[in-house]
């Protein structure tokens, strides 16, 4: 064997133990996560009432990763086939790089990916019902039906789209050839398809920008009109820059590393990015639900609601607690019932404007 048969083949072997070694990571960490937050997920979630889509919604962000991506971490040190060789260094020098297991692990390879495509259309539902909390409820009833629309009718296009870029560029995925002797399960690019499976990458960096930025500037605004004063709204903001923070980041890592990398490492911190994104988009959801709690009892929110908004559409506007944010907190809190509980509050307004108790909205016409 020549001395580049040598350097490859040591190569090959550090690079696919490397990237071994980095998805046990990813899954210790996740493991790790899951214990230390399974009692908040019981008590603000499981044991709570309604948010059924919620937890829908948590079940998915939460479990797909652990449920797809265990199997595929036991494949990568469990061999499907026999080895070729006991010793790899035998192979004729064209054979040092060329391993393939048989066809199911061809197939297989795809399920994580498969799997991320729902994971992040799930995640993005979930911040889609963020977004729509922090826009929809608001005391001025003729902006309740136009933001509800137009932020379904924008923000869900592009998760679809999302998820059948991502979809498409899968098709191009194949396992990785690993040195003979090596066992793995690791996805990346057909090299005859160039660099065209970044968009699987790519594509996940255009969501959570505009969710971002929508946050950021839905926030900003309410702070200006003296709307929001600490509370929830620090949470949705602190927990909005440090998602999209963590997320881009590792995505951008993600379509750098394929373009640059070796063929063995192009997907390395794609179990990361799943992971991450499932890690990150839970505690997104916990934090919400402990703030609620902290402020109101969940068997009480309805009848605390009905007098919240009672009592502020009978008072006069220059009262400086007719705009107190307690009723958002309730509202973004209770992310996964954000739509019942609008058009609760929206009852309210609706009744009082006929029977004339809101002054704020007497003579005009069309709001109901």
């Amino acid at each position: 064997m020549d001395t580049f048969s040598l350097d490859a083949l040591v190569s090959g072997l550090t690079d696919a133990n490397f990237a071994k070694e980095y998805a046990v990571a990813s899954w210790a960490l996740f493991v790790y996560e899951y214990f230390i937050t399974f009692d908040q997920e019981v008590t603000n979630l499981w044991r709570t009432q309604g948010s059924y889509l919620l937890k829908v919604l948590w079940f998915f962000n939460r479990y797909t990763f652990f449920l797809s991506f265990s199997p595929t971490l036991l494949l990568s040190f469990v061999p499907l086939s026999p080895e070729v060789s006991s010793n790899p260094l035998r192979h004729s020098s064209k054979r040092v790089l060329i391993h393939y297991s048989r066809p199911f692990l061809a197939m297989f390879v795809k399920f994580p990916a498969a799997m991320q495509v729902i994971l992040n259309a799930s995640a993005g539902c979930t911040l889609i019902l963020r977004t729509y909390a922090l826009y929809a409820c608001q005391k001025v009833l003729y902006v309740y039906v136009l933001p509800m629309k137009w932020i379904l009718v924008m923000l869900l296009p592009v998760v679809a789209i999302g998820a059948a870029v991502e979809s498409w560029a899968l098709t191009m995925g194949v396992p990785t050839k690993l040195p003979p002797g090596v066992v793995g399960c690791i996805l990346t690019g057909n090299p005859v398809d160039g660099d065209r499976f970044a968009f699987y990458w790519t594509s996940q960096l255009v969501f959570p920008t505009v969710i971002f930025g929508m946050t950021v500037a839905r926030i900003v605004y309410l702070r200006r009109e003296g709307q929001l004063k600490g509370g929830i709204v620090d949470v949705l903001m602190r927990d909005g820059v440090i998602y999209f923070a963590i997320i881009f980041i590792a995505n951008l890592v993600n379509v750098v590393t394929f373009v640059t990398a070796s063929q063995t490492v192009k997907q390395i911190n794609a179990p990361f990015t799943e992971m991450i994104i499932s890690v990150m988009i839970c505690r997104i959801i916990l934090n919400l639900r402990t703030e609620r709690c902290l402020h109101n009892n969940s068997d009480e929110m309805s009848d605390f609601q009905c007098a919240t908004w009672k009592e502020r559409n009978g008072k006069i506007s220059g009262d400086s607690d007719a705009r107190s944010p307690t009723i958002f907190d309730s509202q973004v809190g209770t992310i996964g019932s954000v739509v019942d509980e609008c058009e609760s509050v929206m009852e309210f307004e609706s009744a009082s404007v006929v029977e004339g108790k809101t002054s704020k909205f007497a003579g005009r016409d069309g709001l109901v």
